[in-house]
């Protein structure tokens, strides 16, 4: 193997390494950029534990299959998309569920 033919694979072993480091956070980066950030409504849900002391667990709205208007008959364990709408305070309410 030559020189250059070795400084080249070289090169590729890294390049590759690279990209798979890259590609790691890629989607978290897509995310962040061309995500929406949403406001949502929560109430604290059983703030207080013995074991634990005191600490909170947020429930949200869409959390809930119950909170939308016309709630869909889902299996446990079926995975959803929830469609909310933004109300004029700012907050997102929940409008439909879609399997």
């Amino acid at each position: 193997m030559s020189k250059r033919t070795a400084l080249l694979s070289f090169i590729v072993a890294i390049a590759v390494q690279l990209a798979i480091l890259a590609a790691l956070p890629a989607r978290k980066v897509l995310t962040i950029a061309r995500g929406r950030e949403v406001t949502l409504k929560v109430q604290p849900v059983d703030p207080y534990s013995i074991m634990s002391r005191y600490y909170v667990t947020l429930d949200y709205a869409i959390s809930r299959s119950s909170t939308f208007p016309t709630p869909p008959d889902l299996a446990r364990g079926v995975r959803c998309y929830a469609v909310v709408e933004r109300d004029a305070e700012g907050i997102w309410q929940p409008v439909e569920l879609i399997e």
